[in-house]
């Protein structure tokens, strides 16, 4: 068995009559009062191809030289005007994009948002009629965005396509809509007309239309009565039916009246009157009305035999004649 030192040093001197390598001047010594190792730069070499004997202390990689991947510039290197690429200078505003979902982004929808909420509104107006002449106009703005919105670049489309489909269907709605409109104003102002023109003028020839006519006016009068008993006939001819009648007589200070309702025609009706003071007023009246007089509606008033009083009315749909004597 060899009895050689495994510690022993290969030049054959033993390591610990090695003398201790001086301490440099204001180098602190380690706790066993020895001095200590500057770092040394070279890893020490104990195998072939240089590989390194020992890793790094406590086993960690070594760092990166300066200006590595990191991006931060190397030590004394100037910084490249405006702060460098790595950070904005102080107060700076960030670069336009630099958040996704900041305001940049928002402002590209607002073209195609604007087209899709006028689509909207213009294809709902575009039902209601006489309000369809503005849905036209909105519908038209709406394709005015959604086709800007289209042809802008770096903006989302669905919203422009929608506004500008919308805008399309609802200006087609608003212009049918409108169309209809026109017509039926049209159509009510062309019945109008053709009412008024159906009516007939003063001097047409034609039967004549649904009017009033009526006799009111003066009273005949004639000679006062004598005392004594009078007869009094009062009649009414005529073409229609269902006449009304109306009779008024005033002697000897005092009033008296009767009515005969849907009455045919010719009609008549005998009074016998007493006078008791020769020269006193009387006086005598027949109303007639009718509502479908197809010839001229005529009363009279005789007076013991002579007739005192005749008025006639032309037919009409509501005709009323009115005779009246009076005595004095």
């Amino acid at each position: 068995m060899s009895t050689e030192d495994p510690w022993a040093h290969p030049g054959g001197e033993s390591a610990e009559r090695r003398p201790a390598p001086a301490r440099p001047a204001g180098r602190p010594a380690d706790e066993t009062g020895s001095a200590a190792f500057p770092p040394s730069t070279t890893p020490l070499t104990d195998g072939p191809a240089g590989e390194a004997a020992f890793p790094p202390p406590g086993g960690a990689t070594a760092l990166p030289p300066p200006g590595g991947p990191q991006g931060f510039p190397p030590p004394g290197a100037a910084l490249p005007p405006g702060g460098g690429a790595a950070f904005p200078p102080p107060g700076g505003a960030l670069p336009p994009g630099a958040f996704p979902g900041g305001p940049e982004q928002r402002a590209r929808n607002a073209l195609g948002v604007t087209a899709l909420i006028l689509g909207i509104v213009g294809l709902v107006l575009g039902f209601v009629p006489f309000v369809s002449f503005l849905a036209v106009l909105i519908a038209l703005a709406a394709i005015v965005f959604g086709i800007v919105g289209l042809t802008a670049k770096d903006r989302p489309r669905i919203a422009a396509i929608w506004g500008l489909v919308l805008g399309a269907v609802g200006l087609l709605v608003a212009i049918i809509v409108s169309a209809i409109s026109v017509f039926l104003i049209a159509l009510g102002a062309s019945r109008g007309s053709s009412y008024s023109s159906s009516l007939p003028s003063a001097g047409a020839s034609a039967a004549p239309a649904p009017t009033f006519s009526s006799s009111f006016g003066a009273n005949a009068t004639g000679p006062s009565l004598t005392a004594g008993r009078h007869t009094v006939r009062y009649s009414l001819s005529g073409g229609g039916s269902g006449a009304n009648v109306d009779y008024d007589a005033y002697a000897n200070h005092r009033f008296g009246s009767s009515r005969e309702q849907d009455v045919a025609l010719p009609h008549s009706r005998t009074q016998t009157v007493a006078i008791a003071d020769a020269g006193s007023y009387a006086n005598f009246t027949i109303t007639g009305s009718t509502s479908d007089a197809t010839t001229p509606l005529t009363c009279s008033i005789a007076v013991d035999g002579r007739t005192v009083v005749t008025k006639t009315v032309q037919p009409s749909s509501y005709a009323t004649v009115y005779c009246s004597y009076s005595a004095e």
